[in-house]
């Protein structure tokens, strides 16, 4: 894929988010192909799709098969908006799940930097902290965002379109790109250089931060509304 028909795909993405139109994700190919061809504890494809007959092996099955969202060229971002009853009465909730498949592939476990990338994103000068963000529900996932009421979600849908994934987002990206290195070079570092993160010795003067990106209120190609 060109890098022209990439930010065609993109746009495309933030256009059908901005406008609350997720399609079909089903499970990822290479989720798939990680599972059942990688050296340390490969799961055999019958187990993985659930099609053993036992119980445990349909989680991921059950994970997937309705699960929607947008499908750009870094990697997904899933959607959910449903009401949830709880004490105080029936409420309607969004969860949008982010998924960065060439930081999750480069990874035994997506699991070990889920705290880190949702550190990175708390020391970022754009991070928006009227919308929750949290560990993601979905196991290849490393955070997401929850708002409560049609208003909220509403807004927050806006600000993943407008500013999250088209300025933050490539900033978080670039930086765990560079402690993906470390981890192949020197495991040690990595995980020293994570809790530095967790623990606040890291913060955005060690981030990459683009300050070419537009200036907050401009938008991306898309026309988002």
């Amino acid at each position: 894929m060109d890098a022209r028909t990439t930010v065609e795909q993109d746009d495309a993405m933030l256009q059908l988010l901005a406008d609350a139109a997720p399609v079909p994700l089903g499970i990822p190919s290479w989720i798939l192909k990680e599972m059942t061809t990688r050296v340390e504890f490969p799961v055999p494809p019958a187990e993985v799709l659930g099609l053993d007959g036992k119980e445990v092996s349909a989680e991921m099955l059950t994970e997937y098969k309705d699960k929607a969202g947008y499908q750009f060229s870094w990697g997904t971002v899933s959607e959910s908006v449903s009401e949830v009853t709880g004490e105080e009465g029936t409420a309607l909730c969004g969860a949008f799940e982010i998924s960065p498949e060439t930081i999750l592939k480069a990874l035994p476990r997506p699991d070990i930097f889920e705290d880190v990338m949702i550190a990175m994103y708390n020391q970022h000068p754009q991070a928006n902290f009227r919308f929750e963000c949290d560990e993601a529900y979905g196991s290849w996932y490393v955070m997401q965002f929850f708002a409560e009421g049609k208003r909220e979600i509403a807004a927050l849908r806006s600000w993943l379109a407008k500013t999250f994934i088209p300025k933050v987002l490539p900033d978080l990206l670039k930086s765990a790109e560079d402690l993906i290195s470390l981890y192949r070079t020197d495991e040690e570092r990595f995980y020293i250089q994570n809790v530095q993160w967790m623990i606040g010795e890291k913060d955005a003067s060690d981030m990459h931060i683009n300050a070419e990106k537009p200036v907050h209120g401009q938008e991306s190609n898309a026309t988002l509304h």
